[in-house]
């Protein structure tokens, strides 16, 4: 499973949104586990920065490490 893809897909769903979403993922961020559980988290983690971020924000999500996925 791709967490970029996930994401990507989740940012494509939110057209219109007031808040500039930036997805940084530029290779397949592969991942195990159940695919609704992970597309559910990813989901949640988008939801929250775009609720509680200034109407000027921007969410950035990127790969670092191979490791870990930051939402900010």
């Amino acid at each position: 499973m791709d967490l970029a893809l996930l994401a990507a897909e989740d940012v494509a769903r939110r057209g219109g949104s007031r808040v500039a979403v930036r997805l940084d993922a530029r290779a397949p961020v592969p991942a195990s586990g159940d695919p609704a559980r992970l597309e559910r988290a990813l989901a949640n983690l988008v939801d929250n920065a775009l609720r509680y971020a200034r109407a000027e924000a921007v969410v950035r999500a990127a790969a670092q490490d191979g490791w870990a996925v930051p939402i900010r």
